[in-house]
């Protein structure tokens, strides 16, 4: 009987609990694949961009922010809270173009809404949607 009991307490607590305190980041279970290939792609460092050599306005980069903001959910429509828009955040990512446009974008976004723009992406995406945002971004010119 003793057996039994530690088993199903094993089951609960790895099947379950773990789970659930990884998933709302109480235990660092640390990154998964994808999560790991963002934060090391140059195109979410803020530093990486200037004005030099980024070949979109400011303007268009806060734009672009702006986008990405409320396809990942923040905006006024209590809809969105839940259900982002993914395809206007590919689209965004597709339209800065480049590893250094997407550096001012990531620029733009964290002056303009106090976070960090791969943080917000690794908190609102699934792993195949940040496959794809790697997909997208592994294919701007160098």
């Amino acid at each position: 009987i003793g057996g039994v009991i530690l088993v199903s307490l094993g089951l609960t607590y790895f099947g379950i609990v773990r789970p659930l305190l990884c998933f709302f980041k109480v235990l660092d279970c640390g990154r998964s694949k994808s999560e790991k290939q963002l934060f090391e792609l140059k195109a979410f460092n803020p530093q990486v961009a200037n004005l030099n050599n980024t070949t979109i306005t400011p303007e268009l980069a806060k734009t672009l922010a702006t986008q990405i903001q409320e396809a990942l959910g923040y905006s006024w429509n209590p809809a969105s809270w839940v259900d982002d828009d993914e395809d206007s955040l590919y689209g965004a990512i597709q339209r800065a173009g480049s590893v250094n446009n997407m550096s001012l974008v990531s620029r733009y976004y964290e002056s303009m809404y106090d976070e960090s723009l791969v943080a917000r992406i690794v908190s609102k995406t699934n792993p195949e949607e940040r496959e794809k945002i790697v997909t997208i971004i592994s294919k701007f010119k160098q």
